[in-house]
C-alpha cells in the first residue's frame, strides 16, 4: 500500500513534495538551521540549495519506486 501525497497533520498538512517546493523548503532549512543541527549532521553552514534539490529529487524517486515515503510538514498559509 502506498500512502497518499497529502494529509492533514493537526494545523499543518503533510505533503510528499515535489521541485516546486525546493526554494520554499530550502528557505526554511536556512531559518532552521540552530535547530536543526541538533538532531540532523547534514544541517551545516555548508548546505546549499543544490544540497535540497538532490533530496527532493532523491525523495521523489525513492517514493516513486515504493523505498520511502517523506513528507514535509506545511502551514496552512504554504
Amino acid at each position: 500500500m502506498t500512502p497518499g501525497p497529502r494529509g492533514p497533520a493537526g494545523p499543518r498538512t503533510l505533503d510528499r513534495g515535489d521541485e516546486a517546493r525546493v526554494q520554499a523548503l530550502d528557505q526554511a532549512i536556512d531559518e532552521s538551521l540552530p535547530e536543526l543541527r541538533r538532531h540532523m549532521p547534514w544541517a551545516t553552514e555548508a548546505h546549499t540549495l543544490d544540497d535540497t534539490r538532490e533530496y527532493v529529487e532523491r525523495s521523489t524517486g525513492e517514493w516513486d519506486r515504493g523505498e520511502s515515503w517523506n513528507y514535509a510538514m506545511v502551514l496552512a498559509d504554504g
